[in-house]
This record gives structure tokens, sequence and C-alpha cells, in this order.
């Protein structure tokens, strides 16, 4: 069931953490998911990433690059979330290519660059809805760009 349809039913819109430390890639993913009917929040690196999933229980989702500059990585960020907010979904991206040091556990990883279109898809199949959520306009005139 996509994003839109649990609003129309009362329920509590998806929450998706975006984890990235370059401003204008976190910007724009984070605004396409926002157009998706998502609820968004953003950390820049992993320390912020912490803080935030400390200060909630409400997370459904992170969505990190793997490459976050300082601190831990993205899959150190996504194993420790998930260590520590077990129903918590997980979506890594990158740019780099990886060997197999990624666990299997997290999934497949979403290659950069990508398009809005697939980004959505994408989380959400990881967040378990069935129907692939509503495409908001805005959301749309940017598929083809791409995050």
């Amino acid at each position: 069931m996509g994003n839109r349809t649990d609003l129309k039913m009362g329920r509590r819109p998806r929450v998706i953490l975006v984890v990235e430390d370059n401003p204008l890639v976190r910007l724009d993913a984070a605004q396409s998911l926002r157009d998706a009917g998502y609820d968004v929040h953003e950390a820049a690196d992993s320390q912020q990433a912490i803080s935030f999933l400390r200060s909630t229980s409400a997370v459904d989702l992170i969505f990190t690059d793997v490459n976050l500059g300082k601190g831990m990585n993205g899959v150190e960020l996504a194993l420790w979330a998930l260590a520590n907010t077990p129903r918590l979904k997980v979506l890594l991206t990158t740019g780099e290519r990886l060997g197999p040091a990624i666990p299997t556990a997290l999934g497949a990883i979403l290659a950069k660059p990508y398009a809005v279109r697939e980004l959505l898809r994408r989380v959400a199949h990881a967040l378990g809805d069935l129907a692939r959520p509503a495409v908001a306009p805005a959301a749309e005139a940017r598929r083809g760009r791409g995050c």
C-alpha cells in the first residue's frame, strides 16, 4: 500500500531518515520522498543520524549513502541502527563499486545515480508496501534528473 493511501486511511505517514553527506543529493532525495507523501528527516553524517534515531522510535526506514565522510560509514550505521531498532528497514545507496563487504542482511544497494521513480519503488519495496507509492507531480518532474 502506498504512503498516500496510508494518509487517506488515517494512518501516520511512513517516516524516513535520509543520511547523505552531499547536501545537494540529500536535499533532492529528501524532497522527492516528501513529494511522495513520506515524513522525511535528514542527517549529514552518522553522528547526526544516531542522535536522531536515539531521540525517536518512529523511524520506519533509514536511507543512507555507504560513504559518509567522517565517522561511521553507511554500512556500519545500518548495522548499528538494526541492532538498536530491530523493526527498522534499511536502504543503502552508493556511487562506488562494492565488493562482498556488504552483509547480505542489508539487502540490495541502490546504485547512484538513480532516478526518482526507482528510489520511490525501492523505498516502497523496503517498507513492504505492495503497491508503488503515488508519484507527486513535483517528484515526477525530477524523475529524469536522478539523484
